[in-house]
């Protein structure tokens, strides 16, 4: 009877430790998927700011090609005032050229 008490005993420690085990697993298995749900909202949240680094990098580059276009542009139009007035400076000195030869004859 004394061996059985034991025994009995022996038992309901062993069950109370395995209890008290299984609420320290519980306990740490909800700290985990607490943890995951943080992770997850963190990586949902930094694929939101990804797309958005990517959309922006996307819309700079599009600016950046309109203003090169607008740079060659205006490059273009410089050059061909240049040749303008170019051609403006040489035909005023035909004429002074032409005044002054024939003014001296």
């Amino acid at each position: 009877m004394e061996q059985a008490d034991r025994a009995r005993r022996a038992a309901e420690q062993e069950l109370s430790e395995c209890h008290e085990a299984m609420n320290d697993l519980s306990v740490q298995n909800q700290s985990i998927a607490a943890n995951k749900r943080r992770c997850e909202a963190e990586l949902d949240h930094l694929k939101q700011d990804l797309d958005d680094m990517g959309a922006e990098a996307r819309s700079t580059e599009d600016k950046m090609r309109r203003a090169m276009m607008d740079a060659s542009k205006l490059a273009d139009e410089l050059r061909m005032e240049q040749v303008t007035i170019s051609f403006t400076l040489f035909l005023v000195r035909l004429v002074m050229l032409n005044t002054f030869i024939v003014t001296s004859n």
